[in-house]
């Protein structure tokens, strides 16, 4: 491996799609925990958080992050003037390299002409930046983009995959696996998914890496504080999180003259069909729909309910969960979690010891489910510890975060700087 030279200050960089986002607090939760620990990072975002709700702990990272695109017209022609002047074979082969190869679809080598005109606007940005490595989170556009910054500088770069980026939205990954340093997945299921797209001889690069929370933010409530029979979801309203099954959960648990109130979480594109069967089936008095929550007003929403149900499934073109950052949370905070087979769920959800886990699409056992526990408070009460105790040992941010940090070490020479610094120059 080629490591930096030793009076060379090692300068690690994340690309994401979104830097901060709130339906993937895990990257923003990951950055803050490397700055807490001394490292000198630099953020770029490929686009601009949306307007609308973020969390409070993420807010300055978007006044310290370096937004690509839009890219104005100057600045794309002058990158991509500049290598074509002083690197020609390298930005004729970088290109080559990102539309020559097989793509799945023809929208996918599109997309992969793309990625490379932005790589190369980045690729200025990042050397004028002085970096020495850099790590994209997901396998997607953001690994392309910095293959693209690799091909183009020679910097080093890494990813992190997680579940759609790796099932659904593959672009290049053996071309990706090939060359990147390492790579992290967040579950087993989607290391042993990457190693199969990719190629056997380089298993060696994939290695498993959980999210983690901070296990002492996301505590249990006093005592008194849960609402018997509340029931709650949390995630984007997304046909892969399932929550129509949810919600004719509730109908079946209505029908059984079962009192109960159910919250649901989040925002997105499934919203009308799910306020639609909400009329449908007359739970407008026990189904609220409450939309996006910044993360400071979520834990309360963890510490009012009796239990947490997330019914995902596998959609028809491919998608599912990894292991959802809102099961962690709620494990942490002691609550039992109903959860499907879909993704990486069952690696976090111990059926009948942490919670249960049912088959994908079905309604009638996630309401059998529920209710069993909604009539048994020993019950939740038994598996909320056990959950509880499942996340601090396996799930905990500072514990989770070594192994990725160990890579960064081995694979790139990266090294904290000793003190904590900012993370990098202001976007423009």
């Amino acid at each position: 491996m080629n490591l930096p030279p030793a009076n060379k200050r090692s300068r690690l960089a994340y690309v994401s799609s979104v830097i901060p986002k709130l339906s993937a607090t895990f990257i923003y939760r990951e950055i803050l925990e490397m700055d807490r620990r001394g490292y000198e990072l630099v953020l770029y975002s490929l686009r601009h958080p949306e307007d609308g709700v973020l969390s409070a702990e993420s807010l300055h990272l978007r006044d310290r992050t370096f937004y690509l695109l839009p890219v104005p017209v100057t600045r794309l022609l002058e990158a991509h003037i500049y290598y074509l002047c002083v690197a020609p074979v390298r930005y004729f082969r970088s290109l080559f390299k990102m539309i020559l190869p097989r793509h799945h679809t023809s929208k996918h080598r599109y997309r992969s002409l793309l990625h490379f005109v932005e790589g190369v606007v980045l690729a200025r940005r990042v050397e004028a930046d002085h970096v020495t490595h850099l790590h994209a989170h997901y396998a997607s556009q953001p690994a392309s983009v910095a293959r693209v910054v690799s091909l183009l500088t020679g910097i080093p770069y890494s990813f992190s995959a997680h579940a759609h980026d790796i099932w659904s939205d593959r672009i290049l990954l053996p071309q990706k696996l090939a060359e990147t340093r390492f790579v992290a997945c967040c579950s087993a299921l989607a290391s042993r998914e990457l190693v199969k797209q990719g190629a056997p001889c380089h298993a060696e690069k994939v290695h498993i890496v959980y999210h983690g929370i901070d296990v002492r933010r996301f505590q249990p409530p006093p005592a008194g504080r849960r609402e018997a029979c509340r029931l709650l979801a949390v995630g984007r309203l997304d046909e892969m999180k399932g929550f129509h099954y949810l919600l004719e959960a509730c109908h079946l648990l209505q029908q059984a003259g079962l009192a109960f109130r159910c919250t649901v979480v989040g925002e997105g594109d499934q919203r009308g069909r799910l306020e639609a069967l909400v009329r449908q089936c007359g739970l407008e008095q026990r189904v609220a729909l409450v939309g996006a929550v910044p993360q400071e007003r979520l834990l309360d929403y963890y510490h009012e309910a009796s239990l947490f149900v997330l019914p995902s499934l596998a959609t028809d073109d491919g998608r599912y969960d990894g292991i959802p950052n809102v099961i962690v949370e709620a494990m942490a905070t002691g609550l039992p979690v109903i959860g499907t087979t879909a993704g990486a769920i069952p690696e976090a959800v111990m059926d009948g010891v942490t919670g249960f886990i049912v088959p994908q699409r079905n309604a009638a056992l996630v309401a059998d489910r529920t209710r069993c526990l909604m009539e048994n408070a020993d019950l939740r009460d038994t598996m909320g510890r056990a959950a509880r105790h499942r996340v601090e040992h396996y799930f905990d941010s500072q514990q989770t975060i070594a192994p990725l940090l160990a890579l960064f070490d081995r694979a790139c020479g990266v090294k904290p700087s000793g003190s904590r610094r900012q993370f990098g120059r202001t976007g423009e």
